[in-house]
């Protein structure tokens, strides 16, 4: 597989990886699912989440807000900007994990590893 970077395709390969995902296409909304969900008693596992999105709510905004819901929600940041700040140095940031897009399914596997365990 190529990359991942994608909403459609990411969703995709953590179905075939037995997840089930649930997309969002921007943090406002990522965080409105998790709140959702929280409130029915279920929980996400793991929240991946974009860094940039283009005028709408963000990564780093978004871990705020879900983390302010969940101290002990664990959000993995992905990015194209891999010199970035945030994620160079993402558990400062709340997250717990980091992917520079594109990734494979390996790096995907990785990081969903360190961040479940």
């Amino acid at each position: 597989m190529q990359g991942c970077a994608s909403i459609p395709n990411l969703g995709r390969v953590l179905k075939q990886m037995g997840y089930e995902p649930e997309l969002a296409a921007e943090g406002a909304t990522a965080v409105a699912l998790y709140a959702k969900a929280k409130e029915a008693g279920r929980c996400f596992d793991a929240v991946i989440l974009d860094l940039t999105v283009r005028g709408a709510m963000g990564g780093q905004e978004a871990v705020r807000a879900l983390l302010a819901l969940d101290p002990a929600a664990r959000a993995v940041v992905m990015s194209g900007h891999s010199d970035d700040e945030v994620m160079q140095d993402y558990s400062r940031h709340g997250f717990k994990g980091a992917l520079t897009k594109p990734f494979d399914r390996e790096a995907l596997l990785d990081v969903l590893a360190r961040v479940l365990s």
